[in-house]
């Protein structure tokens, strides 16, 4: 299994004085243990130099929420990857849900995912079908549609994608109601994330595909933390609105790592007994 990643994105609900608040408290969480996942924050653009002089010195990662897809040029109010790499960012948000509502399209999430590549920042591509297509059971065909438009540009000029990230965020899902019900969502999503997976190893070679860390956004909180690592089998979370809090967001944390150290457990459990089954020839 590879070792989890847990990413906060914090958007527009958190003040500077907050924003920096929570990251001192988080960076004293973190003074002397570290933990068996990475952590990273995406806060606002504006507080992005401010928290990551917060968490500089522990092991969390903070990343930026968006950038403009040209390096350079006339984008009066834009953010471009270079002033990102000048502040030491190495993980970047691409093509969230939120953006592709206000306009932002396949061709520019595209040269955003080739600028990053070629710079080898490592992008967190936000994926997600609607939920017509789920519907209409459409989300493999508009996956791989997808997919293969916004990959178009990595593979014309044949950039790894080893370090890539795959946020899989279903809009539809519901972690509400009853079991059965929440059951069922969870199984349709680790069925998509699979497909994902399929999907990327036809494009670019299953070498490749092994390494891509794939992460599911979308009711992740305190409550829904284990539940999620062990139904959907996911390479990690994309948390929205409960990394604003840092009580909420140490609960998450706290939770993936007692889910971790109990899937451990189970695995050296199990693999004693195997030990044990061959020593007496049984």
């Amino acid at each position: 299994m590879k070792r989890l990643f847990i990413i906060g994105t914090q958007k527009l609900f958190l003040s500077l004085e907050d924003s920096i608040r929570f990251s001192k408290t988080l960076a004293e969480a973190y003074a002397g243990r570290s933990r068996p996942f990475d952590v990273l924050i995406c806060p606002s653009l504006i507080n992005l130099a401010h928290v990551a002089d917060a968490l500089s010195q522990v092991p969390v990662y903070v990343g930026a929420q968006n950038f403009h897809q040209e390096e350079t040029g006339p984008f009066t109010g834009q953010v471009s990857l270079m002033e990102l790499i000048n502040l030491n960012i190495r993980h970047v948000m691409v093509g969230h849900s939120e953006l592709r509502l206000a306009g932002e399209t396949d061709g520019m999430i595209s040269g955003k995912i080739a600028l990053c590549l070629k710079h080898h920042v490592t992008p967190i591509i936000c994926l997600g079908e609607s939920a017509d297509h789920q519907i209409q059971g459409l989300r493999f065909a508009e996956m791989e549609r997808s997919i293969k438009s916004l990959f178009s540009e990595a593979v014309a000029k044949r950039y790894p994608i080893d370090h890539i990230i795959i946020a899989y965020e279903p809009t539809w899902i519901s972690l509400s109601g009853d079991e059965d019900k929440i059951l069922h969502s969870m199984r349709t999503v680790r069925d998509t994330c699979r497909a994902i997976r399929e999907i990327l190893s036809d494009l670019f070679g299953q070498s490749e595909r092994e390494n891509i860390r794939i992460l599911c956004g979308g009711g992740v909180n305190t409550d829904s933390t284990k539940l999620l690592l062990r139904e959907l089998q996911v390479d990690g979370l994309l948390v929205g609105r409960a990394s604003t809090n840092i009580i909420s967001f140490r609960q998450i944390l706290d939770a993936a790592e007692e889910f971790i150290n109990r899937e451990q457990s189970s695995a050296v459990t199990v693999d004693q007994s195997d030990k044990d089954r061959r020593s007496t020839g049984s």
